[in-house]
């Protein structure tokens, strides 16, 4: 199954609002979204504690937000979304 980063576009548009939830919970993630290479520096996106994009260096220590792709006709049909809640997903009729 299709697990992996999310990119910039991606994290832009799973925010929604600005409620408290699984991306946007104050800490720092890395992006799938490249940044770039500088001398022998290499640079990611991430999502910083203010919710906004950012380059940092690999060095800096940030967190993992992994995430899998559904098709639009998938049907969340229980659960929260937390550790001790997943959602349960079905397909349709």
């Amino acid at each position: 199954y299709p697990v992996g980063l999310l990119t910039s576009r991606e994290a832009s548009l799973a925010y929604g609002d600005s409620s408290t939830n699984y991306l946007n919970n104050g800490d720092y993630y890395w992006l799938l979204s490249r940044g770039y290479f500088d001398n022998i520096y290499a640079n990611v996106s991430i999502v910083n504690n203010g919710n906004l994009y950012s380059i940092i260096g690999v060095d800096y220590p940030s967190g993992a937000r992994p995430a899998i792709s559904l098709k639009q006709n998938i049907l969340i049909t229980g659960g929260t979304g937390e550790i001790e809640d997943p959602y349960t997903v079905a397909l349709p009729d």
